[in-house]
C-alpha cells in the first residue's frame, strides 16, 4: 500500500470506556497538512451525528483521550488539548506562526516582505547561518507566538503566561509532546498531566529532576527544537543530592520519534485508573504531514553519493517506517484478542507526488494545502475517513 494511503484494521466493536489515541508527526510548517486532514474528521464525525450544519466543527479533545505529537506535531497536540482550541483555530495559529518562525531576518528586518528579492536575499542568509551558526533561525519568534496564543486563549497577562505549567491542575484532556535530551540520545516526555510512578526516564540526573512545573513554553520550545533549524532548548532544574542545579539540553523530539506512534501508544497505560491495568483502545489515528516520492537523479559519481547519502539521511525521519510497523504489530494484537478488546488503527497522509516540501518553506503552503486537497477529494481517502469518523462518533453509527 502507497505511503499516503489511508491504512484501517477492521470495524471495531468496543466496550464502553474504550480510549482512544491521536498521533501527530513532526514537520515543520508541514503539519497544516495533517491539521487539515484532522479537520476533515471532525467535520465528518458531525455529519454522522447529525450536528446542525450551522453548529462549530467537533473539538478533537472531546473525542480523544490522548493526544501526542512531536515538534510542530506536539505544538498541535497543545493547542488543541491543553488549550482546548478548535481545528479551525489551530490552523490559523499554525499558519500565522509559521511566517513569523521561518522568515528570514536581516537586524529588524524581515526579508520575506522585499518580494522574490527578499526571498532570495533571505535563502542566502540563512544559508550562510547554517555554515556558520548553530540554528538558521532565532527562537524569539517562536516563543512570541506561542505567548500570543496562550494569553489570548486563556486571557492571562504576559507575566502569567511565563509561569503557566504544562500540567493542567485540574483534570482535563491529556497530551504529551516528544523531545530528545541532547547528551544522552534519550527521549523525554512533557506531559499535560502527572506521569504516573513507573514512568522513570533512564538517564540518571533527568530521573532524579523535578520537571513537574515544566511551562508551556519550556516544553513547546523543546520539543520543537530542530538542529541546524532552531536553537536547543537548555532548562535547568535542581537534581538532589547535587549542590548545583543541572542544565539539559534539548532538541527537536524528531530526532528519534518524527512519528512518535511507539510513545502514544505506550502513553496509553497513563489512562488506567491502576498500575496493574491495561486499558481497551479502541482507536488509534495517526496523521503524517506529507510525503514525497523525489526521483534520484543519475549522474556522476559524486551526484549518485549524494543521492545516497540523502537516502540514508532521510530514514532518521522516516514516519512511515515507523506507521508500517505498528500496523504490523496491531494486526497480530488483533487476531489474539477478543473482537471487543481490538483496535482500529488509521493512518493518514498525503502524497506530494515529487515535490518536496522543506519544514521551513512557509510560502510553498498554499501548495500543500492544495494537495492536501486532492488527497482529501480522492474517494478512498473519503471512505476511509468516514470508518474512522464511524468509530469516533458518538452516535455509533
Amino acid at each position: 500500500m502507497a505511503p499516503g494511503s489511508s491504512t484501517v484494521s477492521q470495524r471495531i466493536i468496543a466496550p464502553v470506556g474504550a480510549k482512544r489515541l491521536l498521533c501527530l508527526d513532526g514537520g515543520g510548517v508541514r503539519g497544516i497538512s495533517s491539521l487539515m486532514i484532522l479537520d476533515a474528521i471532525m467535520k465528518e464525525v458531525a455529519r454522522i451525528e447529525d450536528q446542525p450544519k450551522d453548529c462549530p466543527t467537533p473539538l478533537p479533545h472531546e473525542y480523544f483521550d490522548l493526544a501526542g505529537g512531536t515538534s510542530t506535531g506536539g505544538l498541535a497536540a497543545l493547542m488543541m488539548f491543553r488549550l482546548k482550541l478548535s481545528t479551525a483555530t489551530t490552523m490559523g495559529h499554525y499558519d500565522n506562526m509559521s511566517r513569523k518562525i521561518f522568515s528570514p531576518s536581516l537586524g529588524p528586518l524581515n526579508l520575506d516582505s522585499f518580494g522574490r528579492l527578499g526571498f532570495w536575499a533571505g535563502k542566502g542568509i540563512l544559508n550562510l547561518k547554517a555554515f556558520l551558526l548553530p540554528a538558521r533561525f532565532s527562537a524569539v519568534p517562536l516563543e512570541r507566538a506561542i505567548r500570543e496564543v496562550v494569553g489570548d486563549t486563556v486571557k492571562i497577562n504576559a507575566e502569567q503566561v511565563n509561569t503557566l505549567t504544562l500540567i493542567e491542575q485540574s483534570e482535563g484532556p491529556k497530551m504529551l509532546m516528544c523531545s530528545t535530551l541532547a547528551d544522552k540520545g534519550e527521549t523525554i516526555l512533557f506531559r499535560s498531566y502527572e506521569p504516573p510512578a513507573d514512568v522513570i526516564p533512564t538517564t540518571r540526573d533527568v530521573r532524579d529532576a523535578d520537571f513537574s512545573d515544566i511551562t508551556i513554553i519550556e516544553a513547546a520550545r523543546a520539543t520543537s527544537a530542530a538542529p541546524t533549524y532552531l536553537p536547543e532548548m537548555v532548562i535547568t532544574r535542581a537534581v538532589p543530592p547535587k549542590p548545583e542545579p543541572v542544565s539539559f539540553r534539548f532538541w527537536d523530539g524528531g530526532l528519534l520519534n518524527n512519528n512518535p506512534i511507539d510513545q502514544v501508544w505506550d502513553a496509553r497505560l497513563d489512562l488506567a485508573s491502576d498500575i496493574t491495568e491495561t486499558p481497551v483502545v479502541s482507536c488509534v489515528v495517526s496523521i503524517g504531514t506529507s510525503w514525497s516520492d523525489p526521483k534520484p537523479k543519475q549522474g556522476w559519481i559524486f551526484g549518485r553519493f549524494v543521492n545516497t547519502l540523502s537516502e540514508t539521511v532521510s530514514f532518521a525521519t522516516n514516519t512511515e517506517a515507523k506507521h508500517r510497523d505498528f500496523e504490523r504489530r496491531n494486526k497480530r494484537r488483533n487476531v489474539r484478542l477478543p473482537e471487543n478488546e481490538r483496535t482500529a488503527y488509521f493512518r493518514f497522509n498525503a502524497p506530494t507526488g515529487n515535490q518536496v516540501f522543506g519544514l521551513d518553506d512557509w510560502q510553498s503552503m498554499p501548495k500543500l494545502k492544495d494537495l492536501t486537497a486532492q488527497y482529501l477529494a480522492d474517494p478512498d481517502t473519503k471512505a476511509k475517513i468516514t470508518e474512522c469518523a464511524q468509530v469516533l462518533a458518538r452516535s455509533g453509527s
